[in-house]
């Protein structure tokens, strides 16, 4: 059974021959966009446990900055107002910090911004 022009599994010659030298190069440079690629997601997209705990700190300000300024709308001048209303978000802010800390550092080491294979 051969393969015809209009066949669903056509015969294919492989890329590289087993053991060659051009096999081994597309190797090396396939391992380093895998790990550029993953260091790449690891820097610049959030984890669900990250997104999860940013979502929370949202509600629990608005909540805290809610409680802060429900009285505040009946102050009559505006500039006493406008200060007493940044007072009250710096007051939200310092509880939210207080509930869940700081934003956590990440662990990466210096050595993983460094490419290994530097040509």
């Amino acid at each position: 059974e051969s393969a015809s022009a209009f066949s669903d599994r056509p015969e294919v010659d492989p890329l590289f021959k087993s053991g060659s030298s051009d096999r081994k190069a597309f190797d090396d440079l396939w391992n380093r966009e895998i790990r550029q690629t993953q260091l790449r997601q690891a820097l610049y997209q959030t984890d669900a446990e990250e997104v999860a705990r940013l979502s929370m700190m949202d509600s629990f300000f608005r909540k805290y900055y809610h409680q802060q300024t429900r009285k505040l709308h009946r102050v009559k001048s505006p500039s006493r107002r406008q200060t007493k209303m940044e007072k009250a978000k710096e007051r939200a802010k310092e509880k939210v910090r207080e509930k869940f800390g700081d934003a956590p550092k990440p662990d990466i080491p210096d050595s993983e911004f460094e490419d290994p294979d530097p040509k």
